[in-house]
């Protein structure tokens, strides 16, 4: 680890030290450190060829003609992104499913994308992270 000091307006140091309570965070150092963190990585993501790792979630009217097959071959195209897959029958008409990945951020945005321009698709949420 590297020390450096940092200064700032009280009532921003307030602030911080308010925030930090509140998520239960030990001290600014560790704070100071999740907030960098948080930002490279919302920066990595947005580069097309960052590595990623994320999750893609998706509800969905299995009784929609064809839509379970088109999502397996989806699936089934992007094997080398997809690590694994979770599904859960929600009621008799909606399942939600979720999609493990890990490549190239534009890659799973892709994904996330041709998953939700399939009719009978209810809503997509995606999550991506990277080491840092």
């Amino acid at each position: 680890m590297i020390r450096f000091s940092v200064s700032m307006e009280k009532d921003l140091a307030e602030k911080f030290d308010r925030y930090l309570e509140k998520k239960g965070t030990n001290g600014r150092s560790a704070g100071i450190r999740l907030l960098i963190r948080e930002k490279l990585i919302e920066e990595g993501i947005r580069n097309p060829q960052t590595e990623v790792y994320g999750i893609i979630s998706y509800i969905y009217d299995y009784t929609k003609s064809d839509l379970e097959n088109r999502l397996t071959e989806l699936q089934h195209k992007n094997k080398g992104l997809i690590i694994i897959t979770s599904h859960i029958h929600l009621d008799e008409h909606n399942c939600l499913e979720m999609v493990t990945v890990k490549g190239q951020s534009i890659s799973v945005q892709r994904l996330a994308e041709e998953i939700e321009s399939n009719k009978g698709i209810k809503s997509v949420k995606k999550l991506m992270t990277e080491v840092v």
